[in-house]
């Protein structure tokens, strides 16, 4: 088990936020616009919560539904609306906006990557450019996804002149995967870890969302030094 230091006192995500802004090419100290990409899930959820507390940018956050034969997208929407009605409380006010991805066919139409960073495109267009990094809570992708990202962000701006800058600042955290992700949960309060969801094949019947406990973010959430290994949130499980 990792041993991190809880939330407020750990300063990993906090330093690897400010390393990623210092590397940035963009370089901005005021009026800084960034366009968050949310999940719902706990890396998405830190990232925001690190940005509002950590900066003075005025933050636009953009979440995607997306409907594929997962079926996480009814229990994403529920984790989406809960966080984001704590951290409005709990943090400071930002822009939010979202859009639905609609994909059935077969295994699905690549990477939840290429959607964002496509999405994320389309957002700052409809904003007229005015956003100047766009964040995604990525720890460890391997380097063809990453790239294949970074082709479809790019093609959106072919033909424009202001391309904002990619961040991903979970990178900049000095430890392998399973520690980055201990340290992204140390981050923010607990009670807001709970409202979090991760599974990516939930069993779902009669409104009720269970994790599946067999998928990759089932198995990552399980390894996280909570005192009760939460896999998602129980007061949020019911859908109205």
């Amino acid at each position: 088990m990792v041993e991190v230091t809880r939330y407020p006192h750990d300063p990993s995500v906090a330093n690897a936020l400010k390393a990623s802004l210092q590397s940035a090419r963009t370089k901005r100290n005021l009026n800084v616009r960034s366009l968050i990409m949310f999940s719902g899930g706990l890396d998405s959820v830190a990232l925001l919560a690190n940005v509002l507390k950590e900066t003075s940018h005025h933050v636009h956050v953009h979440h995607i539904e997306i409907v594929n034969k997962e079926g996480r997208d009814t229990a994403e929407e529920i984790a989406v609306q809960k966080t984001l009605d704590y951290i409005r409380v709990h943090y400071r006010s930002f822009v939010y906006s979202s859009s639905r991805s609609e994909f059935m066919l077969g295994l699905g139409g690549g990477t939840d990557l290429q959607l964002a960073l496509f999405t994320a495109g389309r957002v700052v267009t409809a904003l007229q450019g005015n956003i100047d990094y766009v964040f995604t809570g990525h720890i460890q992708p391997p380097f063809w996804e990453l790239s294949e990202g970074a082709a479809v962000f790019n093609a959106v701006f072919i033909h424009r002149r202001q391309k904002p800058e990619w961040l991903w600042p979970f990178s900049k955290i000095n430890a392998g995967f399973a520690t980055r992700k201990a340290h992204i949960y140390a981050s923010i309060p607990e009670e807001l870890v709970e409202l979090t969801w991760s599974c990516r094949t939930p069993i779902s019947g009669a409104g009720i969302h269970t994790p599946c406990g067999k998928c990759h973010a089932c198995k990552g959430r399980a390894t996280l030094p909570t005192s009760h290994n939460i896999l998602h949130n129980p007061k949020g499980e019911q859908h109205d």
